[in-house]
């Protein structure tokens, strides 16, 4: 279908609005001239199966307020942004990788490969994939599923307001996102283990960042159980009461290697260890108005 409607630009290609509808959608090729217009339209509970399709124009691919689509192998070259406000869309681009766009939920990515066949295990790692855009959403991470931005580590922001953004897994990376905590309405936690042992939780390449702090007394990485964790290539500039970057609560192991740390309240730090563990710094840079240990 090529489909050009501009006395209409909301057109829908497909469009569920059948409540417990099983559609499948295989090998067809959609474009759609329409900039407010939806190849795909699910508004009620149901489930598509999405496979080796083609999706071009300048409209979006999906809009889901209800619904499941599991898709996968398909070319989505569509320019808007699709918009999934309910339900949950994910889209499968190789054995083991799934890729994540803008208007969907990277959660959603991590859940279908953490339930996906071969389960996830250190030889069969799942990578999901996060296009450039502006995520809301608070992360929770699988142990064997890696979460990849793609471009560079600016490009793909998860914000989360006033609340925990990323709650780590075991054996697991979050890699090349900026991570930003959007005004705290009281001391607030970024990152944690949650009380739980982590082996080989890793995050690199990142931006850690906290919008408007507030005087409170924030935690950027937050360890509170013997967890092993790598902290690799991230930069943060953080203000607030009396922060802490890397906030050590337990016997963890923790390694931190060319990272760009800085804090910027005179009462904050940039390491506060509290707890026996070891912590293994290796050609950082440590600035600002605080302390270092």
């Amino acid at each position: 279908a090529a489909i050009t409607d501009g006395a209409n630009p909301a057109i829908h290609i497909i469009r569920n609005d059948t409540a417990g509808a099983t559609l499948t959608v295989t090998r067809c090729s959609f474009t759609l001239t329409s900039t407010a217009g939806i190849v795909l339209f699910s508004n009620v509970a149901g489930t598509w199966t999405v496979r080796q399709n083609i999706f071009a124009g300048t409209g979006a691919t999906y809009s889901v307020s209800l619904g499941t689509i599991n898709g996968s192998y398909n070319a989505l070259l569509a320019t808007a942004a699709s918009t999934v406000t309910g339900g949950r869309v994910t889209e499968k681009t190789a054995p083991q990788t799934y890729y994540i766009s803008a208007g969907m939920s990277i959660q959603d990515g991590i859940d279908a490969a953490a339930a996906d066949t071969p389960v996830p295990a250190a030889t069969v790692r799942y990578t999901v994939q996060v296009s450039p855009g502006l995520y809301t959403e608070a992360l929770t991470m699988s142990a064997f599923v890696d979460v990849i931005g793609l471009g560079t580590r600016e490009d793909v922001i998860v914000r989360q307001a006033d609340a925990t953004v990323v709650t780590g897994a075991a054996n697991c990376v979050l890699e090349n996102v900026t991570v930003d905590l959007n005004a705290p309405t009281a001391a607030r936690n970024m990152i944690i283990d949650n009380l739980v042992v982590l082996a080989n939780f890793r995050v690199r390449n990142c931006i850690l960042t906290i919008t408007t702090p507030g005087g409170f007394a924030h935690r950027v990485l937050h360890l509170t159980a013997a967890s092993t964790v790598e902290f690799d290539g991230n930069a943060a500039d953080i203000g607030g009461g009396a922060s802490v970057i890397l906030n050590v609560e337990a016997a963890a192991t923790l390694t931190v290697r060319n990272c760009d740390l800085i804090i910027t309240t005179g009462t904050g730090f940039i390491l506060r260890s509290t707890a026996a563990g070891t912590t293994n710094l290796r050609e950082n840079s440590f600035g600002g108005t605080g302390a270092v240990y």
